[in-house]
């Protein structure tokens, strides 16, 4: 994954979106960057933003609206 990653600058997004016909795909603004098949890929992604111990919970809560 980091190798598809390009420099993020502030301000800038990365989304990941977990199909499960596709995989969790990932984008850098408008740009498609690859696919990642499989659940367990995508539950390991989210699981940083969205577990038991997110970098904040401001940033948790945000994501889930």
């Amino acid at each position: 994954m980091l190798r598809l990653l390009p420099y993020v600058k502030e301000g800038q997004t990365l989304t990941f979106t977990y199909l499960p016909e596709k995989g969790t795909m990932l984008q850098a603004g408008n740009k498609e960057l690859g696919a990642f098949e499989g659940k367990g890929f995508a539950d390991a992604v989210f699981s940083i933003w969205l577990g038991p111990k997110p970098p904040s919970e401001d940033l948790k809560q945000g994501l889930l609206g």
